[in-house]
């Protein structure tokens, strides 16, 4: 089984992947480690003998949020200015409370003058792209402790709106005229 990284504790998390991963009838999960990535949730990398996905998880977050975020990255994969992973789930934990996104893996490799040049104009790119139909029908949340830190009052710019406060959002809403206050809470 290799690397023991299956504690007692995250077994409920094995259980669930085993549910969501689109694992072949013999493969089995071999290792599931604990790796940094994204500001919210705890994030892993589980691996079969052939392949890795990246999970973030969240018990006390509601799969929307997860739902949303693969909602993003498929709008920022449709560019095709950069690579995107794959969403292979977002939504419910099974069995669990709580929100997860399950990703296929990009291993990284060193940076080097040309992978940075070619980030960078695939970000000059994707911030290039204008269509009157940009944006997109959901509002996405960012972090409240982040919009107190970094947001005061609303600013506007380009298809989006930031604004901080009561107002806790990101809004990329086509026909989005303002950011709907929060409901207060953290």
């Amino acid at each position: 089984m290799g690397e023991r990284s299956r504690s007692c504790s995250m077994q409920w998390m094995i259980e669930a992947l085993k549910r969501i991963l689109p694992l072949d009838p013999q493969e089995e999960i071999a290792t599931l480690r604990e790796v940094s990535g994204g500001d919210i949730g705890r994030s892993f990398v589980v691996e079969t003998r052939k392949r890795k996905w990246f999970v973030k998880y969240r018990s006390d977050l509601p799969a929307l949020v997860f739902q949303r975020e693969a909602e993003g990255l498929a709008l920022l994969r449709e560019a095709g200015a950069l690579a995107v992973p794959e969403t292979v789930h977002a939504g419910g934990i099974p069995g669990q409370a709580g929100g997860m996104i399950v990703l296929e893996w990009i291993e990284s490799g060193p940076a080097s003058r040309s992978s940075e040049e070619a980030l960078g104009r695939g970000l000059a790119e994707l911030h290039l792209r204008r269509s009157p139909d940009a944006g997109s029908d959901f509002t996405a949340t960012i972090s409240s402790d982040s919009c107190r830190s970094r947001m005061a009052g609303a600013r506007r710019g380009g298809n989006f709106m930031l604004s901080g406060g009561s107002c806790r959002c990101l809004s990329w809403r086509r026909n989005a005229d303002a950011c709907r206050p929060s409901d207060g809470g953290g």
